[in-house]
């Protein structure tokens, strides 16, 4: 399960271990006019196998998001004042 949270002045995703074996992980986000995301790359099968590199599961079974939707941008404007906040 991820969480999004407001760090400061920027905004991270909270992931915690759904076995409890690895202390949480904080992914800083980057913005993009309103789309939030962090950088990624594929993992290598040794990766996927090697025993002591934790694994996080960052897909949520909810809701559906559909990122060319602008109900999404809609959402944002809704959310911020005059200033931007």
């Amino acid at each position: 399960m991820a969480l999004l949270l407001k760090i400061k002045d920027n905004h991270a995703l909270l992931v915690c271990d759904p076995d409890g074996c690895s202390l949480p992980l904080t992914i800083l986000l980057s913005l993009d006019e309103v789309t939030r995301y962090f950088e990624a790359r594929c993992h290598s099968l040794a990766d996927y196998e090697d025993k002591n590199i934790p694994k996080y599961h960052l897909t949520s079974k909810s809701p559906l998001w559909d990122p060319s939707n602008s109900l999404y941008s809609l959402q944002v404007v809704y959310m911020v004042n005059f200033r931007g906040l």
